[in-house]
């Protein structure tokens, strides 16, 4: 009987083009834009008023008043601060050649686009983590411990440790009232990552507070935010490559380990107080926070069309006292640093 061909030998392998394996992620990942209002600024750099805040508290000037006496005088004291935004921009090249010789489901332009703006989406975020999610930055701060939470010390005991178990039903009760003596304000964020956001969902201290009153199949960010009577809980879960180019992925969190509770205006304000602002530059064309994506013909003889993106932003904290800083609140060992892998090919 002669050989019949198979079905693998009446098939040539193509490119699917209705589907492809990329590595984009969702949006709600990127919290930077939502933890400091966006404050758009035509100069890339300008002061900012600041009030003196032991004047507007310093009640003892309201003095009684004898008939015919003068009333007792006050005034308030003024200072600045200031911001720099600067530019952070990417681009991909795209050679005549490859548009054109691209089959489905690659589209060079789409490509390079979403890439473009996925690296700036990480990036800011770590500016952020960088610039406001830091010990050293706020004025007051504390550190996980092992022990019993000691405040005077400086210490709180790891979120993580269920045994005790820790308390952050209290710690952060006591991060509000020493705020709101040292400013007249309370937080009312809080900003974690995904990992100490873990060991908060599933503590016993916060799941008995709402199984006193309800079943609870699953706590939510604004659930927590409401046992601790904050606004919000924002989450980040944000993850970076710090490998070389076609070297090792090292893959870390881009907020580490630790809890911010902050005071932070919903909208900028010229009137109150908040922890920070992000200033974000729209003059000369640009787009301050937001991704821009341009593409330019490059003035060579190389026959390609160059995409940049670009943002130009400050993620600026305004008033230190507004922020309570708790570094390392879950044990060491219970979050994932990093993860290290040798990515070599495609399988």
């Amino acid at each position: 009987m002669p050989d019949k061909p198979g079905v693998h030998a009446q098939h040539t392998n193509v490119w699917l083009s209705n589907m492809a394996s990329k590595w984009m992620v969702e949006d709600r990942q990127f919290v930077a834009g939502q933890i400091f209002p966006i404050v758009t600024v035509q100069k890339l750099t300008d002061l900012i008023a600041r009030y003196d805040r032991r004047d507007w508290f310093r009640a003892h000037d309201v003095r009684p008043r004898a008939p015919g006496s003068e009333s007792q005088g006050t005034g308030y004291g003024i200072g600045s601060g200031s911001y720099y935004c600067r530019e952070y921009a990417v681009h991909k090249d795209i050679p005549d050649e490859e548009r054109a010789n691209a089959d489905l489901p690659f589209r060079p332009d789409m490509d390079s686009t979403q890439i473009i703006t996925q690296l700036l989406k990480i990036k800011r975020d770590y500016l952020f983590a960088q610039f406001a999610f830091a010990a050293g930055v706020w004025t007051t701060q504390f550190a996980g411990t092992v022990a019993a939470s000691n405040y005077g010390a400086g210490g709180m005991q790891h979120w993580s440790n269920y045994l005790t178990p820790s308390t952050p039903i209290q710690d952060v009760e006591y991060a509000k009232q020493y705020m709101h003596l040292l400013t007249g304000f309370q937080p009312n964020t809080l900003v974690v990552n995904k990992c100490v956001w873990g060991a908060l969902k599933h503590h016993p201290q916060i799941i008995a507070r709402y199984l006193q009153t309800q079943a609870v199949p699953q706590l939510t960010p604004q659930l927590v935010a409401n046992v601790f009577e904050l606004d919000r809980v924002i989450v980040a879960e944000a993850i970076m490559n710090h490998g070389a180019e076609q070297g090792q992925w090292i893959g870390r969190p881009v907020f580490g380990n630790h809890a911010l509770l902050a005071y932070v205006q919903p909208s900028p304000s010229t009137t109150m107080p908040s922890a920070g602002y992000t200033f974000a530059y729209t003059g000369a064309n640009h787009q301050g926070y937001a991704v821009q994506i341009e593409q330019f013909r490059l003035a060579n003889d190389s026959k390609s069309d160059r995409l940049t993106g670009n943002f130009v932003i400050d993620p600026h904290v305004v008033e230190p006292d507004l922020g309570v800083f708790i570094q390392n609140i879950v044990a060491p060992g219970f979050c994932l640093g990093e993860v290290v892998a040798d990515i070599t090919g495609f399988n």
